[in-house]
């Protein structure tokens, strides 16, 4: 696929969350709770406005420089490059197609840790629905839990797959 369309899914990605972020937000009161403990009760409260933007800040913060990390990678010298095999991966004639591959995963990457957040965020719009004085937020952990380890999971396959296609091909291509 071509990296236009890994770039598409990104950027739709972050504006769609944004853009969530920011109209949700407005269901939240006044004061927000953004901190909870292990058994998911609140502990710390924050303007709504403050959490609205440092959700934001984070989700564009995060994301866009998991992108560029892999995204610089192309701009530096091969000896620079720490990589299995990186002699034969960052040759001549290797090296386009393995920084499109870095570029990939980059901006896959970015869109995995993104959706992390907006997890994290309807986590906390989920706490607060019905919520008052009386009855404290609480944050649904088993959600959060589920979210969360679910997007570590899909970034350790990524992980995995990273590693693979440098090991695996090269071994391949030698024995040609």
């Amino acid at each position: 696929m071509p990296i236009q369309l890994f770039w598409l899914l990104f950027v739709s990605a972050l504006t769609a969350s944004c853009a969530f972020i920011f109209v949700s937000s407005s269901m939240l009161p006044d004061m927000v709770a953004a901190s909870f403990n292990l058994d998911g009760a609140a502990r710390g409260l924050i303007a709504k406005t403050d959490y609205r933007n440092l959700i934001l800040a984070t989700i564009i913060i995060v994301s866009v420089s998991h992108v560029a990390v892999f995204g610089l990678i192309s701009k530096l010298p091969t000896s620079s490059v720490s990589m299995p095999n990186r002699d034969y991966w960052l040759s001549k004639e290797r090296r386009e197609s393995t920084m499109q591959y870095f570029a990939k995963f980059g901006t896959l990457l970015g869109t995995v840790v993104m959706l992390m957040i907006v997890g994290l965020h309807w986590c906390v719009l989920i706490a607060h629905r019905g919520s008052s004085v009386v009855e404290p937020p609480v944050m649904p952990n088993t959600m959060l839990w589920t979210i969360m380890g679910g997007g570590l999971a899909v970034i350790a396959v990524m992980l995995i797959c990273l590693t693979l296609r440098f090991n695996m091909s090269t071994a391949k291509a030698r024995k040609k």
